[in-house]
């Protein structure tokens, strides 16, 4: 499988040029997406622990971008309502889909909807299966 996790020149070379094939997997391409999980494997944030965060990728469904918000240890869950991720609750970081490598797995991820107005006592929760990511997050010296 082919990813976007290369450097920064040629994930965006390999973004402007998607079709809304490519951008769906349907020809095999993976993109990291609104909705999926980010694994953090290193961190120099005391707030995002390697091992023990994980965040979401924040954003319009089915809308790729070259960098993404990203929102870590988000309390309470997630929403994905009206097509759009969001989240709350945690450090939240702009990342470059670059730094993103597929993880090779998906997970079945709960998120919170609103099926009417939206408000904390209409929440309901819908799971969907979202691509796995990992992001090294450490400052350069």
């Amino acid at each position: 499988m082919k990813t976007l996790g290369r450097d920064e020149a040629e994930g965006n070379e390999v973004l402007a040029h998607l079709d809304e094939d490519d951008k769906r997997g349907k020809r095999g391409l993976i993109i990291p997406m609104p909705g999926d999980v980010v694994e953090v494997i290193a961190s120099d944030d005391c707030l995002i622990r390697a091992g023990q965060s994980y965040g979401i990728i924040e954003g319009q469904v089915g809308v790729c971008q070259s960098e993404y918000e990203i929102t870590f240890n988000p309390s309470p869950l997630p929403w994905w309502d009206n097509g759009v991720v969001n989240s709350s609750g945690g450090p939240s970081r702009t990342i470059k889909v670059s730094a993103l490598k597929y993880a090779g797995k998906t997970k079945d991820q709960e998120f919170h909807y609103f099926p009417h107005l939206p408000a904390a006592h209409s929440a309901k929760i819908e799971v969907h299966r979202v691509k796995v990511w990992t992001v090294q997050l450490l400052q350069c010296p």
